[in-house]
């Protein structure tokens, strides 16, 4: 059971033009009830940044799946 005061996490992913193709990274984002340390009402850390893809929608692709395996493996 989540109280009010509680902090909701959740993963996001955003992919990123490189140099040689796309790379994608996916974040966890801690949402809290207050102000933290550093001004904001959130805490992202990087848990994973893949390889190098030739196009956007294979970088996305891979994003998407490990935003699942990573939410489903949290549960």
């Amino acid at each position: 059971m989540t109280t009010a005061n509680s902090p909701h996490t959740f993963y996001s992913w955003n992919t990123k033009k490189t140099l040689h193709g796309f790379r994608a990274t996916i974040s966890k984002v801690t949402a809290h009830s207050e102000l933290q340390a550093n001004g904001r009402y959130s805490v992202t850390e990087i848990v994973k940044q893949s390889g190098v893809f030739s196009t956007r929608a294979k970088a996305t692709r891979y994003a998407k799946k490990m935003k699942m395996y990573l939410t489903q493996k949290d549960q």
